[in-house]
This record gives structure tokens, sequence and C-alpha cells, in this order.
């Protein structure tokens, strides 16, 4: 008796199919991930100012103590790091840390705003390092004079305008925009003099057609009846049904 193979033998002898590993997709998949998040935090020190300039100038001018600056800059290393994932590199971990900086520096908690730019770089994230890292931002500004703070606003604005940061602008802003000139009620007039007054059309219902009376001495007149004999029309059988209902 013919038996005809199974769909798996076929795919076996035929494809190179094979159940696949977990650990080894998992581990692909992690490293995909991992590149996405260095690329996108690539794009994000185009526009942050360095890990090592924050570091120079907050243990420059910070007011506090050198132990709690270092333990401070420590803490935002570590929630960075948890952030941007513990197989993550020294450089994507610093790169990380000064854009944890920039976006908590002006906030106190971590806002939608705030949430969606960590989600949108570096996918999910553990929310309690959020809090914590934008905690230690914080104590770090705190310890900061305001004209300290505004030069790292200003060297980060001069760095995104330079560093060939693209610009967001809003669609449709480069289209040139050209009203529609509707045509005038002058310019529509067949008339060549401005002074022409043009009469206002009179509307009446009066009925202004012939009557059958008069319709039939117009006939009378022009020659209607001939031989003595009328016309036969409306006129001619009207007068026969009354003449009949007499």
């Amino acid at each position: 008796m013919w038996t005809y193979p199974r769909l798996t033998g076929a795919l076996r002898a035929f494809g190179n199919v094979s159940a696949g590993d977990g650990a080894t997709e998992d581990a692909r998949h992690g490293k995909d991930l991992a590149e996405r998040k260095t690329l996108a935090l690539q794009e994000q020190s185009k526009t942050c100012v360095s890990w090592s300039k924050i570091k120079d100038l907050v243990r420059q001018n910070a007011k506090a103590g050198k132990p709690d600056v270092d333990e401070a800059l420590k803490q935002l290393t570590a929630s960075a790091k948890a952030i941007a994932g513990v197989e993550s590199s020294a450089e994507t971990v610093e790169s990380a840390a000064a854009y944890l900086f920039d976006i908590f520096r002006s906030t106190q908690c971590v806002g939608q705003s705030e949430a969606r730019n960590l989600r949108n770089t570096f996918g999910p994230y553990p929310a309690t390092h959020a809090t914590k890292a934008c905690q230690t931002v914080n104590k770090i500004v705190s310890w900061l004079p305001e004209k300290k703070l505004e030069e790292l606003s200003t060297s980060s604005d001069q760095r995104g305008d330079g560093d060939g940061a693209e610009t967001r602008q809003e669609f449709g802003t480069g289209i040139k925009f050209v009203p529609v000139e509707w045509a005038q009620d002058d310019n529509l007039s067949s008339s060549d003099s401005e002074d022409e007054v043009i009469p206002a059309r009179e509307i009446t219902l009066r009925y202004t057609g012939e009557t059958i009376g008069e319709r039939q001495a117009r006939r009378v007149k022009e020659g209607g009846v001939a031989d003595g004999k009328e016309a036969v029309d409306s006129f001619w059988l009207q007068k026969q049904v009354c003449q009949i209902n007499k």
C-alpha cells in the first residue's frame, strides 16, 4: 500500500528546518536591543553635554563635599547602567548617564514626557531606577550655582546646532499658500459703462395670455370663419355644451 510522506518528514528531508534554540533566540534578541539602544544614545549625544564635561563641572563647582559628589555621580552611573542594560559598554553607560542628567535637570519627578523619552530611547526600562536617577540629578543640581546650570544649557544648545542634528519642523511650513481669488460681481457684468443702471425686473402674478373670447374674436377678424362655419376649437366646444345643458 502506498503511503504518503508526512509534512515534517518532507521538511526535514528537503529543507533546512530545525527547532529554534530558546537560549540562542533570547541572546539574539538581547543583542539587537542593545544595538538599538546604542544607536539611540548616539543620536541623543549630539544634543547633550558629554558625561566627562558634566563630571568636571560638578566636581569643580558643587557646593558639597567631595565624597558626597563622588557618591552621587556613582549612583547616577549605576542607574544609567540599569536602565541601558547591564550588558552595555562603558561608553554606552556614560552616554546614558549624560542623557539622564539632561532630561531630569529641569524636573522634579518622572513625568509622562520624561517616561516617553526614556521608552523611546531605551525601550522597556525599570521605573524604580528612573525615579532614583531623577532624585540623584535633583540632588546634584541643588549643589550647582545657577550660572553653571545655564552654561550646561547653552553648551547643549550649541552642540545640537553645530553637530548637524536634525531640526524638526512642522509639516507644511515650507508650502506656499495661495488664497483662492473669487471673481467679483462687477467683473461678471456685461455692461461697459459704470454709470448704467440696470432696472430690477418686476415680478407679477398677472396672467397676460388671451382669453377664449379674445382668441375667437381674433380668429374671426383674421378670417377664421369661412362659408358661415365656425372654427372648431375650445370655444366652439364650450358653446355646444352650454346649448345642450339649457
